[in-house]
């Protein structure tokens, strides 16, 4: 028997048992990536929700639903270059009343322009626009 093999063991086929293992360990990696990748790629990209032209007042929050006990939270801050900052977040009304934040983003968008983003797994579309006092 060669000196590099001594002192591991052969299983009766005379198969290196820390080949199959390393093997084995290998395959079953695959396999589980694998899995999750065609779980992760299986979500299909929602719809949008296009809530339209949405009136904003600065430092004003506006609640707007999305249908089926989900809302979505706006808050304006006017940007020094005019812009509008939008920090917006969607939640989610529980059977026991509660309510849960399920995702937030921030948006920089001119007034009139219309955008498009996702709120945790809501895409919503929108027009912001400034209201006049």
């Amino acid at each position: 028997m060669p000196e590099a093999v001594r002192g591991v063991k052969h299983n009766n086929n005379g198969i290196f048992t820390h080949s199959m293992r390393i093997q084995h360990f290998i395959i079953i990696n695959a396999l589980v990536l694998t899995g999750l990748f065609a779980v992760s790629c299986s979500k299909s990209p929602s719809e949008p929700t296009d809530l339209g032209i949405v009136e904003l007042s600065p430092r004003t929050p506006k609640r707007v639903s999305l249908g089926a006990d989900k809302e979505c939270l706006m808050l304006l801050i006017m940007q020094p270059d005019g812009n509008l900052r939008i920090e917006m977040a969607v939640e989610i009304r529980t059977a026991d009343g509660k309510t849960n934040r399920v995702g937030q983003a921030r948006l920089i968008a001119r007034s009139g322009q219309q955008c498009a983003l996702s709120v945790g797994d809501t895409m919503i579309a929108l027009t912001p626009t400034l209201k006049t006092q």
